[in-house]
């Protein structure tokens, strides 16, 4: 008590004091306003609990395909449709479903089932249960290989683009449109090189996608010659609502990755 100390340590245990009371003062405004909502104060940001897992039975993994339905109100994962409102969880085909992905209308799932085949089935949107028979779009007497290929729909709904082998005398992948409608199937660039994760811009001109060294390239949605935007190592372009930026993974050496933006003009892709 009589050391010089003294005062310092008091000095430090009424900053620890001080911490926990705020940190009781954020966890009361974080858990408002109920124990099943979290707001983060900083941001304002809302995220609301629908399950929670607990005990050796539920096992979480990770799923490559999730997205949530255009309106909002149900979760699609794999062949597992998830409703918002917290009801159960239900398949919404009897099929073994990969890369699921729900039209902008609400009207339709697009899924790939192994490596040749891409369907679609309709749904309603209000119920996320289908309304019709799944149907093969991907009509081709040659062989094909979809390589895993994600689904990426065009604003319109009207079509489907992907990255595939043809194995007509090319033995890599390359960027495809298919039509809903009429299930016509079309090569998008002319490039020699292997293209993959195709993303449609918001307005349904370009497709941004990357290469063979994880740069990414732009081409019109109708089909052409393509152009590098930038490399460094970038995969899985998404576009921002306004057209403007693309975000993507920047993969790095191991397992890490970062989460990049790049700023799109006309002028850089033309």
């Amino acid at each position: 008590p009589k050391s010089n100390l003294a005062p310092v340590t008091e000095l430090m245990v009424a900053q620890v004091q001080n911490a926990i009371e705020n940190d009781k003062s954020d966890m009361k405004q974080i858990n408002s306003p109920d124990e099943n909502t979290i707001v983060d104060p900083e941001t304002g940001i809302t995220y609301t609990k629908i399950i929670l897992f607990t005990g050796k039975s539920d096992v979480i993994k990770w799923v490559p395909y999730t997205s949530l339905s255009p309106n909002g109100k149900f979760l699609l994962s794999g062949n597992t449709i998830v409703p918002m409102d917290g009801s159960d969880p239900f398949n919404f085909v009897d099929m073994q479903v990969d890369a699921p992905a729900w039209s902008p209308d609400g009207k339709n799932i697009a899924f790939t089932i192994g490596d040749s085949s891409i369907y679609i089935v309709p749904v309603s949107s209000e119920t996320g249960h289908v309304t019709g028979t799944p149907e093969n779009l991907l009509k081709r007497e040659r062989s094909c290989n979809l390589l895993d290929s994600e689904l990426n729909w065009s604003p319109n709904s009207k079509k489907l683009f992907f990255h595939m082998i043809n194995n007509q005398g090319k033995d890599y992948p390359e960027i495809f449109s298919l039509s809903v409608s009429d299930g016509e199937i079309k090569s998008l660039t002319t490039e020699n090189f292997p293209q993959a994760d195709p993303a449609c811009s918001p307005d349904g001109n370009i497709i941004a996608f990357h290469g063979p060294f994880k740069d990414l390239w732009l081409c019109s949605a109708e089909g052409g010659a393509a152009n590098k935007l930038i490399g460094d190592k970038h995969t899985k372009p998404h576009w921002t609502p306004d057209g403007k930026w693309l975000f993507s993974d920047e993969t790095r050496k191991g397992w890490g990755r970062s989460l990049k933006s790049i700023r799109i003009s006309w002028r850089l892709w033309r």
